[in-house]
């Protein structure tokens, strides 16, 4: 069995991108405390109650932080890769996966691929019979330990493909539904989704808490 991990200077910096990520996110939870505090201070009738709610956001929000910069590194520390004999075992951030190659349908290789917002880098896509499978990033992989994985399959006898040119995420999704879901090839449409489902969510507390008052 071959097992292979993220090399130090790597898990690094996915500790790191994580936790900007995670401080880009925490504003859109303190939204609703927010808006109700705001809403309180206008009130002509001011209440405990905004001022309550919006301590108990802060606190979940600590709580959050706390288990992040726990959890981060340690799930960052357990990603591996294992295979040997047609099985393979990939950890990722939640969970293991384990298939074996009659379950891979096709794999791609792709020199440049950017995802999220982060700069361009190698990928490898395992595309399942129904679905995508696995997608490992060059950010967490080096070049090597992917073409390893992919050269085992291929040699298993699934097809194999390498794109040596960049390509966006919706060409992928073009070429083959299961290389790419949809929310990450129209990751703008996706995220304005996102968005307008979260102040609608931030609406509905900030009405039910005012509905207490």
């Amino acid at each position: 069995m071959i097992e292979m991990r993220m090399t130090e200077e790597r898990r690094r910096a996915v500790v790191r991108a994580n936790f900007r990520a995670l401080w880009v996110f925490l504003p859109l939870l303190a939204l609703p405390g927010v808006m109700l505090v705001l809403q309180t201070v206008l009130s002509r009738s001011p209440s405990a109650a905004g001022f309550v709610f919006f301590g108990l956001n802060a606190m979940v929000m600590g709580l959050l932080l706390v288990f992040a910069y726990v959890w981060i590194p340690r799930r960052a520390e357990q990603q591996r890769i294992v295979f040997g004999e047609g099985r393979y075992a990939v950890t990722t951030w939640f969970g293991t996966s384990r298939f074996a190659a009659s379950d891979v349908a096709g794999v791609v290789a792709v020199d440049r691929l950017s995802l999220g917002g982060v700069p361009p880098a190698h990928h490898l896509v395992l595309a399942g019979h129904r679905r995508r499978l696995l997608l490992l990033a060059g950010h967490m992989w080096d070049v090597e330990q992917l073409r390893a994985l992919a050269d085992d399959l291929a040699a298993r006898g699934v097809p194999f493909a390498h794109l040596d040119r960049p390509v966006a995420p919706h060409e992928l999704r073009a070429m083959d539904p299961r290389l790419m879901p949809w929310r990450q090839a129209r990751p703008i449409a996706f995220a304005l989704l996102l968005v307008l489902g979260v102040l609608l969510l931030c609406v509905l507390v900030v009405a039910m808490m005012l509905a207490l008052l």
